[in-house]
């Protein structure tokens, strides 16, 4: 909370408004829908902090998706998918995703069948599962592929870019040699007050410049994303600072998944900023495809 205070004291932008954010403010556009969130462990994260958020709407029970996802022939017993009910046939639901795969063979091709509507808004990511570029992008080609085929029977869908990493590597991505016990470790390069990072001094060039750049994981998704009109919820920027705000990070156990609050309430106002950005879009898309009935 300090980090984020003093860069609103410095007029970063957007940090006042997001100190300032209140459920009411994100209500409008949850109001009689769904908003999903899809991905894996990192958007899992979001949706705690999306639903403890809201904790004023709802009843604080968590409603499990087993039975609708087993009753769909869907089912995977890790994937922990769950929803919260509020007023007005409104909902925040999670759906385990981790691969490209898992995306377009599962969830979009069965949306209907998570009681899914064409008028829900679904936040989406895969990303920090792929640890070979050639991988991903041949993926991200796919997901591409599919969404430009398959858009107007699906709701209308915000991509959240991957976040940053903090292990003891160059770019602070996990990387498969590396064995416990972990050490997190701040990036090579500085946040700026106005939320755009640069390489400091007497440090490794290239590196640098992939983390200036997003990681290879958002230097591979971002275009395919923005070819596609989808907008982007921006995270990778503010992640770089919080190095340390990981879980278990005193006992060197993980460098990915942090600890609440900390990044993943940052991302709930890239959210909002994002929908508030897109309104007439999204309210476009409900009102154009009404009719429709998702595939």
């Amino acid at each position: 909370m300090k980090q984020l205070v003093e860069r609103a004291t410095a007029g970063a932008p957007g940090m006042q408004e997001m100190l300032t954010l209140t459920p009411c403010d994100l209500w409008p556009w949850l109001r009689g829908r769904t908003l999903w969130l899809v991905g894996d462990s990192m958007m899992q994260q979001m949706s705690k902090a999306a639903i403890c958020f809201m904790y004023e709407f709802w009843d604080l029970k968590i409603k499990p998706l087993d039975n609708t996802t087993r009753a769909a022939g869907l089912y995977q017993d890790y994937l922990g998918e769950f929803c919260i009910e509020m007023p007005e046939d409104s909902r925040i639901c999670h759906l385990r995703v981790n691969t490209v795969a898992n995306l377009t063979q599962r969830v979009l091709p069965n949306f209907s069948k998570f009681t899914g509507k064409i008028s829900d808004l679904m936040v989406v990511n895969v990303g920090i599962w792929y640890s070979r570029p050639a991988h991903y992008e041949k993926d991200m080609a796919e997901f591409a592929e599919y969404y430009a085929a398959h858009k107007y029977n699906l709701p209308y869908v915000v991509w959240r870019d991957n976040a940053a990493q903090h292990f003891a590597t160059p770019t602070g991505e996990f990387g498969l040699r590396l064995a416990m016990p972990f050490v997190c470790k701040p990036l090579n390069v500085t946040l700026q007050s106005d939320n755009t990072l640069v390489p400091q001094q007497n440090c490794d060039a290239a590196a640098a410049d992939e983390i200036v750049q997003g990681g290879f994981r958002n230097r591979i998704a971002n275009p395919h994303i923005s070819s596609l009109g989808i907008p982007i919820v921006q995270t990778w920027n503010l992640s770089v600072p919080m190095w340390e705000y990981y879980h278990h990070v005193a006992e060197k156990g993980d460098c990915t998944h942090s600890c609440h609050p900390s990044g993943y309430q940052v991302w709930l106002y890239q959210l909002h900023a994002t929908i508030t950005s897109v309104a007439g879009d999204l309210r476009r898309h409900a009102l154009t495809n009404a009719s429709k009935v998702l595939l």
